[in-house]
């Protein structure tokens, strides 16, 4: 939504619960993406201005966020600003301004513990990057038509995207010049 929100719903049942509701982010979050093992349930957010957020959730199936008050309520509203408030369940980090634009898609790649994002940006088109080690520069592939979207071959270790050029380019990870083909 552009109202800077997220909402999670209880999804277990027939009927659908709103549970929780995420507000007050930085900027409006424009795309998501959950991943789940059994060490890690993790979501990332890509938003309008060009940042990355990522929710290590602790122990989902208990809660997502604190529910200090038990009363009758069914929906709980937790603020951005006070995550830290929930670190026994969750915690928060953010990649500040990868993109100069919106971010249009966002990947984790769980093998090389790794994210993808791309934008409509001429500038940083795609940014690839190592989620855990804040201290690792990020990879930039520039595209003068951007980039539309991507994908991530594990078996053969390449992006692949498009942009509105109508053009596929396979990329080595690590090297950001030019696409492989």
């Amino acid at each position: 939504t552009t109202n800077r929100d997220l909402h999670f719903y209880d999804m277990a049942t027939p009927v659908y619960t709103q549970l929780f509701h995420l507000t007050a982010f930085p900027n409006a979050p424009m795309c998501l993406h959950y991943y789940h093992s059994r060490t890690r349930s993790m979501l990332f957010i890509g938003t309008d201005g060009g940042d990355v957020h990522i929710l290590t959730f602790l122990t989902p199936e208990k809660s997502l966020f604190e529910t200090p008050f038990r009363g009758s309520a069914t929906c709980w509203k937790v603020f951005y600003s006070d995550l830290g408030q929930h670190s026994r369940l969750v915690l928060s980090s953010s990649f500040p301004r990868l993109h100069t634009d919106w971010v249009k898609r966002i990947s984790y790649i769980p093998d090389g513990d790794f994210l993808i994002t791309c934008s409509s940006s001429q500038k940083y088109s795609l940014v690839s990057r190592k989620v855990d080690n804040e201290k690792l520069e990020s990879y930039y592939f520039n595209l003068t038509k951007s980039i539309g979207c991507f994908d991530y071959n594990k078996g053969f270790g390449v992006i692949v995207t498009c942009s509105v050029d109508h053009m596929v380019r396979l990329w080595d990870p690590y090297v950001t010049g030019k696409p492989m083909a």
